[in-house]
């Protein structure tokens, strides 16, 4: 990696290495009405809001007690049983360790708050979480991760309609993709940016990705456009108060200097970004500081100088582990001492720098063995499923196909019961109407036969009487004689 580029990613450093230093400022009572409202609530809901407004202010002024507010805060939304509220205060502590740099216990802390915002679907709290654990993979140079997580708090912030949040989104998937070198892209994300802060009145923020800008342009080499932007983002800063922010652009307008050779202008502009890093205590900031000035001392002659300097950023990236950092202080800091004769030290610090040099190297290549074993064995299981798979598929056919043929059986069977019944139960019916008419047939046979022989009866006794009757009377001709006689004697 050539200098050059090294001292442009020490000014992107700065951006990266402490996301929490600056914030508009509070008012000189903010903390005192807080309290107030602490000492006068029971509400365990309206005391854990109170905690995390007070573990912001002092997040940067004791970030300690920030952390203790934020631990108090949990316990008070768990007695609430408030998820988004426990939700916020594990995410204030996940931000205390990776302000920190403590990260795998911020990725923890970060990874619970986003698991209680994604029960609840609180797409703010979603958004926020995934900036700060972006920022937690930043800090180690994850990019591809950072990257992942920026553009997740885009979306979040898109959908919860925050446009504060998804300028700072878009502002930090610029710096991703500028320590990814798509140069192109970050600036098409950083423009997206800035229109939505200004469009919201956001200077703060407006002013960080004119920053980011002044970067890409002075990565390209296009310097006079760098300062412009530089000076856009510094007036606003200095406006706002913003002095960590100040201070990492004042050190990006050091590196511009350094490269145009005006070494002056580097050393004074560099000095005054270390002189209010200084105050906030931000080891990886002061460490970019002091390499810068070691080379700018260098170039000046000024050898003794710039080992001092050098020296002092060495020990604190050595701290902090950045390695690719520290082989850029360790190559400049043997430069120097061969430039100023001291051969033996300066084989000593190259030897160093080799050796630091080989053991990165030796880790990416095992990292990248061991990511092509566990490729193959991803792609030889991922081959072993989707066998499994179509086997599960096939056999899956079967079974349905057989379940299928059962189950048209089965209905042809209960058909075929069913109808067996219907007929048999037809059949049944039949039978008893035929023998019900039957019996009533032989009801009527038996009634008339009954009524012939009673009117044979009766008829039989009416000849009788008839009989009767004509043996009784006299004949109509005997009396009609008789009459005649009588008639005749008169």
């Amino acid at each position: 990696m050539n200098s050059l580029f090294m001292k442009k990613k020490f000014a992107l450093f700065l951006l990266i290495i402490f996301q929490f230093n600056s914030f508009p400022g509070f008012s000189d009572n903010y903390p005192d009405s807080l309290n107030q409202i602490l000492k006068k609530t029971i509400n365990d809901s309206i005391r854990a809001n109170v905690k995390l407004s007070l573990g912001v202010y002092y997040q940067y002024k004791d970030p300690y007690r920030s952390l203790l507010l934020a631990s108090s805060a949990l316990l008070d939304a768990r007695r609430a049983n408030n998820k988004n509220l426990e939700a916020n205060a594990l995410r204030a502590i996940g931000v205390y360790y990776s302000f920190k740099t403590i990260t795998d216990t911020a990725a923890m802390y970060l990874d619970s708050a986003l698991s209680r915002y994604t029960s609840t679907g609180h797409f703010s709290g979603l958004a926020l979480t995934h900036l700060y654990i972006g920022e937690n993979f930043e800090s180690s140079a994850s990019w591809d991760k950072a990257l992942l997580h920026f553009l997740k708090c885009a979306e979040h912030s898109q959908q919860a309609g925050n446009k504060k949040v998804l300028a700072q989104a878009y502002e930090k998937v610029g710096q991703v993709l500028i320590n990814m070198n798509h140069l192109d892209e970050a600036l098409m994300y950083a423009r997206k940016g800035v229109f939505i802060s200004e469009s919201i009145k956001n200077d703060y923020e407006s002013a960080k990705i004119y920053n980011i800008e002044g970067i890409i342009f002075d990565y390209r080499g296009e310097l006079d456009s760098a300062l412009f932007y530089y000076d856009k983002a510094l007036a606003i800063n200095n406006r706002l108060g913003s002095n960590y922010d100040g201070a990492i652009i004042l050190m990006n307008m050091g590196v511009i200097y350094l490269t145009q050779g005006k070494l002056k202008m580097a050393e004074e502009k560099t000095l005054e970004g270390l002189n209010l890093m200084l105050t906030f205590d931000e080891k990886g900031s002061i460490a970019a500081c002091y390499i810068n000035l070691g080379e700018i001392y260098s170039k000046q002659g000024l050898y003794a100088k710039a080992i001092e300097f050098l020296d002092k950023g060495i020990v604190i990236l050595t701290d902090l582990k950045r390695y690719d950092f520290l082989l850029e202080g360790l190559r400049i800091k043997a430069e120097t001492l061969k430039n100023n004769k001291d051969f033996e030290n300066a084989l000593i610090v190259f030897e160093r720098y080799t050796g630091i040099k080989d053991s990165i190297f030796n880790a990416e290549s095992n990292k990248n063995i061991t990511e092509m074993q566990t490729k193959f064995k991803s792609k030889e299981q991922e081959v072993e499923i989707k066998l499994h798979q179509a086997e599960t598929a096939k056999q899956k056919s079967i079974n349905n196909f057989i379940i299928g043929i059962i189950i048209l059986v089965a209905l042809i069977a209960v058909f075929l019961v069913k109808a067996y019944r219907d007929k048999r139960k037809a059949n049944t019916l039949l039978q008893s109407q035929k023998q019900e008419i039957e019996n009533q047939k032989e009801i009527v046979d038996h009634a008339y036969q009954e009524l012939h022989e009673k009117n044979k009866e009766i008829l039989d006794s009416i000849h009788y009487a008839q009989r009767i009757q004509k043996a009784l009377l006299t004949s109509e001709k005997y009396i009609d004689r008789n009459l005649n006689k009588l008639t005749k004697k008169e």
